[in-house]
């Protein structure tokens, strides 16, 4: 449902469906090619300051921290993909 939104320049249910999967203790939370269907969506629709945050959450140990303090759940780790999403973003 990410992609999907994100492809048709709906980042508010975008932003809705990822903020949804995070929220989801069912499922255990985001994995990477979740992570990267979301900052797909941010660059589809101008959200590159959006894509960059999470970007930054992913590669600093603040989402892990959060997480271990119960706050939030830890993004995992961006790949090859999530930087070439960006990349031709730009």
């Amino acid at each position: 449902m990410i992609s999907s939104w994100g492809r048709a320049g709906d980042f508010a249910r975008a932003h809705s469906a990822f903020s949804a999967l995070l929220a989801d203790t069912a499922c255990g939370g985001a994995d990477t090619p979740a992570v990267n269907a979301y900052v797909d969506a941010c660059v589809r629709c101008g959200e590159m300051a959006r894509a960059q945050q999470i970007l930054a959450e992913t590669t600093s140990g603040r989402s892990a921290a959060l997480a271990a303090a119960g706050r939030a759940r830890a993004l995992p780790a961006p790949n090859a993909r999530t930087y070439t999403i960006l990349i031709v973003g730009l």
